[in-house]
C-alpha cells in the first residue's frame, strides 16, 4: 500500500471523542460512581477504573462511605449505556455482563478526618490561554471538541443511521486568532445497513453546520472549501463495528482529550473515577482557575499552573506559573497566589465541589461550561483572588 507522505507545516492538531467512544463509556461509568457515593456522603472516598469489551463491563476499585454499599453498580453502568444511546445498539444495556471486584466500605476510624489530605502524589497542571471566545482554551482543542458536539447532535437526529461511537481530528493552520481549517477527519459510527452516501451526507452537513457556527467567532473557517484534501469521512472505511465491540476501552486513557489537547502539558493522572477531595480531581480544577484568573484578568497571554503534591500534605508542596511561556516573577507569583487558599480542604471548600455531580460533564470536559464554578473568571467570582485588579493595575 503506498504511503502519503507526510505534510510539514505550521499546524495545531486536536481530537475528540463522542459518548459512545469505548473510553468515554468508561469514564462515564466512573463517574456516574462517584456521583452515587458522594451524593451518600460528602468526605466519601472514591476510587475505582472501569474497563469495557464487547458486552462485558469490568469495575474495580474501593468506594468507601456512609451506605456506600448500598450503590447499584449495576444499574449505575446499564444506565450510563442507556443515555449515550447504546439502547438501539450492541451492546444493549440489558445484554451487559457486569464484572465487578469493588472494595464497598465505610470509611475506616480516621480516615474522615484526614480528607483533607493527600494520600498519594501527583504533578497537576491548568492552563488557560488569552481568547475568550473560546473560554481561553488553545482554539484547535475547542474547535475539535465544538465540531465533536455537532456530530453527536446529528446522531441523536438519525439514531438509527448513526451509532454512539465516533471520533474527530482537526487541524488547523493560519494564527489562532484567524485559525485556517488543513485537516477534519470524521469518524462516523453507522449502522450495518446504513447506505454510505447518507452517512457521508449526515457527516458532511454536521461539519458544515459547526462550520457555520464556529465561524461567527473565527469568519476565516468559512474561506477554504470542504474538498478530500480537507474533509475525510471514515477514511479507514465501513465503521458499522463500534462501541465495545469495535475497540476496548478503559477509563482514564483520554487525558489528553479531557485537558487542553496535545500543545500543553497535563501533568499527573485521570480527573475521572476518583472523588473531589483527591489530588487528581481537585488539584488541576484549582489550577485551570488561577490560571484562567491570570489570563482574564489581563496579566499575560497565557499561563500554565503547575502544582506538585507529596502524600501527606494538606497543600501542593510546590507551586509553578509560567506566564506567556517564561516564569512569573516569584514576587507576583506569590502575591497572586496569596489571594486563594491553596490547601485540599479550601480548595474543596472554595471550588463548591461538595455540590458538584460529575457525570453530566464527562462527555465534553470540565472546560465546556463556563458557569462551572471553577471557570467562573469574574473578579470577586467564587474563590477568586480579591487583590487581583490591584496587582494588574500595579505591573502595568
Amino acid at each position: 500500500m503506498k504511503t502519503e507522505p507526510a505534510t510539514v507545516e505550521n499546524v495545531r492538531f486536536a481530537e475528540y471523542v463522542l459518548p459512545g467512544h469505548p473510553d468515554r463509556l468508561a469514564d462515564a461509568i466512573a463517574d456516574a460512581l462517584v456521583d452515587a457515593a458522594c451524593e451518600r456522603d460528602p468526605d466519601a472516598l472514591v476510587a475505582v477504573e472501569v474497563a469495557v469489551h464487547r458486552n462485558v463491563v469490568f469495575v474495580d476499585g474501593r468506594i468507601a462511605g456512609n451506605k456506600a454499599t448500598g450503590i447499584d453498580v449495576e444499574g449505575s453502568v446499564r444506565d450510563v449505556f442507556a443515555e449515550v444511546g447504546y439502547d438501539r445498539w450492541q451492546p444493549a444495556p440489558a445484554e451487559l455482563r457486569i464484572v465487578s471486584d469493588l472494595c464497598l466500605d465505610n470509611l475506616q476510624d480516621g480516615e474522615r478526618e484526614i480528607r483533607g489530605v493527600s494520600d498519594d502524589q501527583s504533578v497537576v497542571m491548568g492552563y488557560a490561554c488569552g481568547d475568550e471566545r473560546t473560554n481561553f482554551l488553545p482554539v484547535e482543542h475547542f474547535l475539535a471538541r465544538t465540531l465533536a458536539e455537532q456530530l453527536n447532535r446529528v446522531r441523536c437526529e438519525h439514531p438509527d443511521v448513526l451509532g454512539p461511537d465516533g471520533k474527530v481530528l482537526v487541524a488547523i493552520g493560519g494564527q489562532p486568532e484567524a485559525p485556517t481549517l488543513r485537516i477534519v477527519s470524521v469518524s462516523a459510527h453507522h449502522a450495518q445497513d446504513a447506505d454510505d452516501v447518507e452517512v457521508a451526507r449526515l457527516a458532511r452537513g454536521a461539519v458544515e453546520m459547526w462550520i457555520e457556527g464556529a465561524k461567527r467567532a473565527f469568519p476565516s473557517l468559512g474561506r477554504g472549501n470542504l474538498g478530500p484534501e480537507v474533509l475525510r469521512i471514515n477514511g479507514a472505511g465501513a465503521f458499522a463495528v463500534g462501541g465495545p465491540y469495535g475497540d476496548n476501552g478503559l477509563s482514564g486513557k483520554k487525558l489528553v482529550v479531557d485537558f487542553y489537547g496535545p500543545a500543553v502539558p497535563i501533568g499527573g493522572g485521570a480527573l475521572c473515577g476518583k472523588d473531589p477531595h483527591k489530588v487528581d480531581r481537585c488539584g488541576p480544577l484549582r489550577a485551570r482557575q488561577i490560571a484562567k484568573h491570570l489570563v482574564a484578568s489581563g496579566l499575560c497571554r497565557d499561563a500554565l499552573v503547575r502544582f506538585a503534591y507529596v502524600p501527606g500534605g494538606s497543600a501542593p508542596a510546590q507551586v509553578t506559573i509560567e506566564s506567556d511561556g517564561r516564569p512569573l516573577e516569584p514576587r507576583l507569583a506569590h502575591r497572586w497566589l496569596s489571594g486563594y487558599d491553596l490547601t485540599l480542604a479550601g480548595s474543596h471548600r472554595d471550588l463548591g465541589l461538595a455540590a458538584v455531580r460529575f457525570r453530566p460533564f464527562v462527555a465534553w470536559g470540565p472546560w465546556s461550561d463556563a458557569h462551572l464554578p471553577w471557570e467562573c473568571w469574574s473578579p470577586g467570582g467564587r474563590g477568586c483572588a480579591p487583590k487581583a485588579r490591584a496587582l494588574v493595575n500595579e505591573v502595568g
